[in-house]
């Protein structure tokens, strides 16, 4: 498998608590730049309930983020905890024999992996565009919440 003739030679990981939410379609429009009346393009998420949530992200990652944005092709490892629905419960709030483990319902794991990319730009990497390897879980859990692990890939096996 190609995993094994690429190694991290760099690494980040971060915990960040809440309910995720997906990112939604982009969309762009012009508007006139105030002062020199240059048309500039402006762009906004679909999804206006992920705002709070990226913010959160944004600001975590900044915490715990040091140094400079990693360079080079990366791997992003996310996984996503999403809150039980009640129907998962007994009347005792424990979890039922029956329910689910894997969160099998919207929103996707693309959708909610692409808000974590687009949170990360300018902080852990210059660009989501280096992401060359990665995957995403999405399953209940008692709190909500990411986790994300960025490595840094070396062609060949190389040390860097």
């Amino acid at each position: 498998m190609m995993q094994d003739t690429l190694l991290a030679a760099q690494e980040f990981r971060v915990h960040v608590k809440g309910t995720p939410k997906p990112g939604g379609s982009k969309r762009a429009f012009l508007v006139r730049q105030k002062g020199t009346g240059r048309m500039v393009p402006v762009i906004t998420d679909a999804n206006p309930n992920a705002k709070e949530w990226k913010q959160e992200l944004k600001y975590t990652i900044r915490q715990e983020y040091h140094g400079k944005p990693m360079e080079g092709p990366l791997k992003l490892v996310v996984e996503f905890v999403m809150p039980r629905l009640k129907s998962h419960l007994t009347s005792a709030g424990e979890v039922k024999p029956s329910a689910p483990y894997y969160h099998i319902v919207k929103p996707d794991g693309l959708k909610l992996r692409r808000l974590i990319e687009d949170a990360m730009t300018s902080i852990v990497y210059h660009d989501d565009a280096q992401i060359c390897q990665g995957w995403e879980e999405k399953h209940y859990g008692e709190t909500p919440g990411v986790t994300i692990t960025v490595s840094r890939l070396t062609p060949g096996g190389d040390e860097a």
